[in-house]
């Protein structure tokens, strides 16, 4: 019995005897803790897939941006703007104003906005190979990422540009998904200050900061309001809000799943290896007295009870994995979403580490119980 072998296989032997003859318990142990985890999963997915679409949405309006459009009429196209004096790059935040005129160029039969960019604003036709001399650019609709039209009827005047690729110009898709014929400032003065214009203020930040972004909304709003301009302001602020909430909410129905979920299987752990235990304490004590090490005994306990755990959490993870289609078509309502078991690994470790400490913990009763003196339970 002093050989380390011939204990370790006779505990084995021992382990598998109880499992059949209480089939009961191991089964219990192992589908409490597969159904806790698969249902866990399935909705923590559901934040998941909420936080993504929102992400989804944030990309397409311009997370990054706050546009205010601001109607200018001809009588107010010369006059000093109060927003033009405001500071290129300040606070990791970028200004550019751009004038969309009152009147359309034609490509083709096809009719686009007309815009003035500034002269420092070439930057906003980051990726191209190629820029033309004029400084004339075509910012062909997102349905038509191909059109190369060789020339633009601009004001009665044919002029050539160059057409932004699908890869560039990124922040001006967000604002002109229909596309935009774009021309230096200057060029059309004598239009604009005839038929007016609309004044568009791109404000870009190097990050999406929601409290930054929430400040300046509100001057904003505060100075449409003040001056009486006829204007209104877009962003994604509402929906970075919402993010951040749903994120927040997400951490806290994780932290709480995860102690919900390491308390029941604790208690159940708990009571059923006690109980084993204490239906052999006789023959562990016998074990003892003849020399065998006590910590080999809380080892095989401990061993039992991962098996048991983790066989279920694999399992868990296995048929999530299996029914995430299903789950995120017909249970969460998301059709046109995918999930997969790599987005929940920070729920599944966190999971593992709750019920890792579970079974931790679900032993200390079973090393009081095997260092109790022999002469005490052999008596």
């Amino acid at each position: 019995m002093k050989s380390f072998p011939s204990v370790l296989f006779y505990l084995t032997v021992d382990t598998l005897h109880r499992w059949v003859m209480r089939v009961s318990n191991p089964l219990a142990r192992f589908l409490v803790v597969f159904c806790l985890v698969f249902c866990a999963l399935t909705v923590l997915s559901h934040y998941l897939l909420s936080a993504r679409t929102l992400e989804g949405q944030i990309r397409k309006n311009g997370g990054d941006m706050i546009v205010m459009a601001r109607y200018c009429p001809s009588s107010e196209v010369a006059a000093l703007d109060p927003l033009e004096g405001m500071p290129r790059y300040a606070g990791g935040r970028e200004c550019v104003i751009l004038n969309e005129l009152f009147q359309n160029a034609t490509i083709r039969d096809r009719r686009f906005k007309l815009v003035e960019y500034p002269l420092w604003g070439a930057g906003l036709f980051q990726g191209m190979d190629v820029r033309p001399d004029n400084g004339v650019f075509v910012l062909p609709p997102r349905s038509e990422p191909g059109a190369s039209p060789e020339e633009v009827m601009v004001a009665n005047h044919r002029v050539r540009a160059v057409v932004v690729p699908e890869y560039a110009a990124m922040a001006l898709r967000k604002i002109y998904p229909n596309g935009g014929v774009f021309v230096p400032e200057g060029v059309l003065s004598a239009l604009k200050m005839r038929t007016g214009l609309t004044r568009m203020y791109m404000f870009r930040f190097e990050q999406t900061e929601v409290a930054s972004m929430r400040v300046l909304e509100k001057r904003l709003l505060k100075l449409i309001e003040l001056d009486g301009w006829s204007a209104q302001v877009r962003s994604s602020l509402e929906l970075l809000e919402e993010l951040e909430t749903t994120r927040a909410s997400q951490q806290v129905y994780r932290m709480g799943i995860s102690l919900g979920i390491g308390v029941i299987v604790c208690v159940l752990l708990t009571s059923i290896s006690s109980m084993e235990f204490r239906q052999n304490e006789y023959i562990y004590a016998l074990m003892n007295s003849f020399g065998v090490n006590r910590l080999l005994l809380v080892a095989m306990f401990m061993v039992e009870n991962c098996v048991l755990v983790f066989g279920a959490l694999a399992c868990a993870v296995t048929l999530f994995h299996g029914l995430s289609g299903f789950l995120v078509k017909e249970f969460l309502k998301m059709p046109g979403m995918t999930l997969s078991v790599v987005d929940m690994r920070d729920d599944i470790v966190l999971l593992s580490v709750s019920l890792l400490t579970c079974i931790a913990v679900s032993t200390i009763p079973i090393v009081c119980a095997v260092f109790r003196p022999v002469g005490c339970v052999l008596k």
